[in-house]
């Protein structure tokens, strides 16, 4: 599933990217899995422009998401802001 996820995001604008991050964080799967922090110095996978210095989980732990390296994606915290108005 996550790896589908990735190629839909190939290619798109950040404004597009930003809408689809926002769609599949509300998705729900499994059974919820344990918080933990991640931090990265990749470039933003929204922007490209900015460092990232978080992982953002595609679709949210708290909906079944899992903790793994195919549910993360490196982001800035701008961009991260921009899909969780909560942030």
């Amino acid at each position: 599933m996550y790896k589908e996820i990735w190629k839909e995001l190939e290619g798109k604008s950040k404004e597009e990217k930003i809408k689809l991050l926002k769609d599949f964080s509300t998705m729900k799967v499994g059974s919820p899995t344990k918080r933990k922090f991640h931090f990265s110095f990749q470039k933003c996978s929204v922007c490209r422009g900015s460092r990232s210095y978080c992982q953002h989980h595609i679709i949210l732990l708290r909906n079944g998401g899992d903790d793994s390296k195919l549910n993360r994606l490196p982001i800035c915290s701008g961009c991260h802001k921009e899909i969780h108005d909560w942030l």
